[in-house]
């Protein structure tokens, strides 16, 4: 397996799981739509444990692809933690005892992993990776360089999508998620509103991220299934995107969030700059023109 070929799939994977594992949101909304409702009050906790389940699909995807992970995310700090399982991403699983177990870290808007298939390919006393989500995504063939107000992939946009609900919300009943009570709702997305239920200060710029997106992928709406608990909180959050872009044509990212649990969370620390080989440019590049740091 090529240095470049192993990019490919991080990269592909690295942006899905990022824009998947947030916990935050920006801004308040005084709307009474449950969905709505549970976006900001989730957004308002101090952090949460979370697990995830990632499927892939498309031209050149044999079934069965995934990536799960667990881990938690600290809301006020903006950072991720979670260790994936990608035994199940063509090219990365059955490499070796704990070869496709990969460690995520996000210090918003830079990510970082720890991938032991790859260390003996790095450089000498590199362990970690170091990736700019905006170069990922493109990478991919999504350009999400404006999505969010404050640029690159945003990591609060998912549940800021959720604000954006109401047109067509349906309750679908009650279910246990995880031991835990709550209501299934389903909605769609429009991603023409998602600007209006953004903050005043936010809209020009997210209003431009928005037209980028639906031109480059060809996504306009994004159906949603939610699942909220008595105290208003989302316990699960599922959907799938479709993507058209020229270079990804017909794949399909099915994402299901689980909130396991809602209260302070340890400080994640960075992995020291040493140990850190920086492969954002080499997504572009012919070589291994990365630099360290």
């Amino acid at each position: 397996m090529t240095l470049r070929r192993t990019l490919s799939t991080i990269g592909v994977c690295a942006a899905a799981v990022a824009g998947a594992a947030a916990l935050s949101g920006c801004g308040a909304s005084s709307t009474i739509d449950p969905v709505a409702q549970a976006a900001d009050v989730t957004s308002q906790q101090q952090g949460a444990q979370i697990s995830l389940l990632e499927q892939l699909t498309g031209p050149g995807l044999p079934a069965g692809t995934t990536i799960s992970g667990t881990g938690y995310v600290n809301e006020p700090a903006r950072e991720t933690l979670l260790t994936l399982d990608l035994s199940k991403v063509p090219g990365l699983g059955g490499a070796g005892a704990g070869s496709s177990t990969a460690t995520l870290e996000m210090h918003y808007p830079t990510l970082y992993m720890r991938f032991p298939a790859l260390t003996g390919e790095l450089p000498a006393g590199k362990t970690w990776i170091k990736l700019d989500l905006g170069a990922v995504a493109k990478s991919a063939g999504i350009n999400l360089s404006q999505l969010s107000s404050s640029g690159g992939i945003d990591p609060t946009q998912y549940l800021s999508y959720l604000r954006a609900s109401g047109t067509q919300l349906t309750t679908v009943g009650p279910k246990t998620i995880n031991g835990v009570a709550t209501t299934h709702y389903r909605t769609t997305i429009e991603l023409s509103r998602v600007v209006d239920a953004l903050p005043a200060a936010d809209r020009a710029s997210a209003e431009a991220g928005i037209a980028q997106l639906e031109k480059t992928s060809g996504i306009h709406a994004i159906p949603i299934d939610v699942w909220v608990d008595a105290q208003h909180r989302v316990r699960r959050e599922q959907f799938t995107l479709s993507v058209n872009s020229p270079t990804a044509q017909g794949v399909q990212i099915s994402v299901r969030v689980d909130y396991l649990s809602f209260g302070p969370t340890p400080p994640i620390v960075p992995p020291p700059a040493s140990s850190v080989f920086d492969l954002t440019g080499l997504l572009g590049a012919g070589g291994l023109g990365g630099q360290s740091g």
